[in-house]
């Protein structure tokens, strides 16, 4: 376990010599605040590869992914809520889930998150399909809208299964739930609200008049006498409404402190959308309880 000084010393270097970054400019509020969730996590010894990694990265897209778990996992840690790190729920398999957290009556909850830019051909592919007339057809029509629901259920398929559409990583059983992390603030394009979470889920059906894309949800049922085109979702769909219990929505709750292209600091706000094909209510209901507890729930800007 690193001591605190030495932890200091490890960051200040990170910063200064992996990432350039002057640690002596208008920042250092905010990587001094840093610091601090990081110490917290250090000093519980179960993030010591999560540390490591972080204080060796010079890519600053990999180094921002790695300040968002350290951001989720400080919401948690300190509430008195502890998590396992990169637990591995496959066997013959090196494929690992990034958090394991136990409720308060021993659910295992498993969290897998997103940052940006983690999977080139996850970009390629929704290039491809915006391009093209298949399985997306009927959420094709060149509206920006649109086309940013498509890439955000491309980014929540991508943690449950490869381009391919094999499975990977997450494991059902009786006593855990499978929960999907996805950070929507700079992830997506334009701004994004609890509307667009809902129609990522559930679909044009889940929101008013105005908030309806056209759009077919993740977990949305196919509808007597669907088109091809939706059988084709539904079925593209079929692992995750089968193994994920529900996504995480993440924004920042204000403007990131960034250096350039990298973020230094984040404030984060959770919205949890459930899969109402798998999850029993009340159960997933105590389950929701418990992480407002934890977590600070997403708030929703009022318009000047």
């Amino acid at each position: 376990m690193l001591k605190l000084e030495e932890l200091e010393n490890k960051v200040d270097n990170a910063f200064t010599n992996n990432l350039k970054v002057d640690i002596n400019s208008g920042f250092k509020r905010d990587i001094d605040e840093f610091k601090e969730k990081l110490a917290i996590l250090a000093n519980t010894g179960r993030y010591n590869k999560l540390v490591k990694s972080l204080l060796k990265e010079k890519d600053r897209i990999n180094f921002n992914s790695f300040v968002f778990e350290v951001s989720f996992a400080y919401d948690f840690e300190s509430k008195c809520s502890p998590l396992q790190y990169e637990v591995n729920l496959l066997k013959n398999s090196n494929d690992t889930i990034d958090f394991l957290y136990k409720t308060k009556n021993r659910v295992n909850i498993c969290f897998d998150l997103h940052q940006a830019n983690q999977r080139k051909w996850l970009t390629d592919l929704t290039k491809s399909q915006l391009k093209s007339r298949g399985m997306y057809e009927i959420v094709l029509d060149g509206q920006d809208e649109q086309n940013k629901i498509i890439r955000l259920q491309n980014l929540v398929l991508s943690k449950c299964q490869d381009k391919n559409g094999k499975p990977y990583k997450f494991i059902k059983g009786i006593d855990i739930y499978n929960i999907i992390v996805i950070c929507v603030s700079g992830e997506i394009d334009g701004h994004f609200d609890k509307f667009d979470c809902m129609l990522t889920m559930y679909g044009d059906p889940s929101v008013p008049v105005w908030a309806k894309r056209n759009i077919f949800g993740l977990c949305q049922q196919l509808p007597d006498n669907a088109p091809e085109q939706l059988k084709l979702c539904h079925e593209k769909f079929k692992h995750f409404n089968e193994t994920i219990n529900g996504v995480l929505f993440v924004k920042n709750a204000s403007h990131p402190a960034c250096y350039g292209d990298l973020i230094l600091n984040l404030d984060l706000e959770y919205f949890l959308v459930g899969n109402n094909n798998l999850s029993d209510q009340n159960k997933f209901n105590g389950i929701c309880i418990e992480l407002q507890e934890i977590l600070k729930s997403w708030t929703e800007k009022k318009a000047d």
